[in-house]
């Protein structure tokens, strides 16, 4: 592919033209405007949007990722930006939320702690005219489940303010959302009208995961989701996010893998990781090595803070594999590139982030691609 010559990524009206010119722009593609009929200097439609064909994939992730009108909103109102907590008040949702807040200083961020409870059940079988009927117990459910979603939820801030009183949390100021409906849509519709920079999700032990594997909800979150999700499993005792040094990267060895290193870099910074390069892809040989080690000095020239290694694992035996790099070189994080898959591929072939969900048991932190 060649930077200098341009080619035709979308064709919009004017103002939206100059909108997704803006965008690309402020995320360091260049663009030039072609009016599709040259008589008229402002169109009403017609305008084509050039990029240079190098640019390409990354144009097209932008362009796919698009949460339109939501963040250009965030940016003109002010609004701070955000760090999703979904939570249950369970204990591990407490860790759940030492690791987002340690992230909210680190990046600035203003924590917002969610909790879903489940709609009540509505049997599906009544008849047309009692469907109008509004059955009184239903709203009195409906009202004691709200009233005990909002006492636990006060239980619960109690206890995180006993945290940052006792210098076990950072004192950052946090915001609580309640609400009704399916736990796992409701938090990927708010990520879609208010996406925040990360979502930071507890998770349950291998074992019981085992177990709940049908309409886990971090899963679902997992396959959807187009932020960056951090999972904290159960077991997970949380100091700093300084002692996650030695993580895996999994890479398809594509343009995809640039994008989702600068994603882990904007969240850690300056912390210094060791990072093995593993490849999930089916393709092998020398091309595949010859690939990771041009990959590997690109990262290495342009992230010095970090340390990069690449490993080939056999696909015969690739989880016992795994396995033992895991314990071998003392992997404490998971970095999983996600794919955008549509619903038919995610039931019959669920990504690598889907199933190191429910094998694994550290912590794991999911970019959208």
């Amino acid at each position: 592919m060649r930077d200098n010559v341009y080619i035709t990524l979308a064709i919009h009206t004017y103002d939206m033209a100059v909108a997704l010119k803006q965008e690309l722009e402020s995320a360091g593609v260049p663009v030039q405007l072609e009016n599709v009929d040259i008589c008229n200097p402002r169109p009403a439609c017609g305008v084509r949007v050039r990029i240079p064909e190098g640019m390409l994939p990354k144009a097209l992730n932008i362009v796919e990722n698009r949460v339109h009108g939501a963040q250009v909103e965030m940016k003109i109102n002010g609004m701070q930006k955000k760090v999703l907590v979904p939570i249950d008040f369970s204990e591990y949702s407490m860790t759940a939320c030492k690791v987002a807040f340690a992230f909210a200083r680190k990046m600035s961020l203003h924590p917002v702690l969610m909790h879903v409870y489940a709609t009540p059940y509505f049997d599906g079988s009544l008849s047309f005219p009692d469907s109008f009927t509004v059955d009184m117990r239903d709203s009195e459910v409906r009202k004691n489940l709200q009233d005990a979603a909002a006492l636990e939820m006060k239980r619960f801030c109690a206890k995180i303010d006993s945290e940052i009183a006792n210098g076990n949390m950072p004192a950052i100021g946090y915001s609580r959302n309640i609400a009704e409906g399916v736990p796992e849509d409701v938090i990927l519709d708010y990520t879609r009208r208010t996406p925040p920079e990360l979502v930071v999700m507890a998770t349950r032990d291998a074992n019981k995961k085992a177990r709940e594997l049908i309409g886990s909800v971090t899963a679902e979150v997992l396959d959807n989701c187009r932020v960056p999700v951090f999972t904290v499993p159960e077991n997970f005792e949380f100091g700093t996010l300084g002692q996650l040094v030695n993580a895996v990267f999994f890479c398809n060895i594509d343009q995809h893998d640039l994008l989702a290193m600068d994603m882990f870099v904007e969240l850690f910074p300056s912390e210094h990781s060791n990072i093995i390069l593993l490849p999930v892809t089916d393709k092998r040989g020398s091309q595949v090595k010859d690939k990771l080690e041009v990959l590997m000095r690109y990262f290495q020239s342009n992230y010095t803070t970090f340390t990069f290694d690449y490993k080939i694992l056999e696909q015969s035996d690739f989880r016992v594999s795994f396995e033992r790099l895991v314990q071998d070189r003392g992997v404490d994080l998971l970095i999983v590139p996600n794919k955008k898959k549509n619903v038919f591929v995610r039931l019959f072939r669920p990504g690598i982030a889907h199933k190191i969900l429910f094998e694994g048991n550290m912590p794991m932190l999911t970019l959208p691609i």
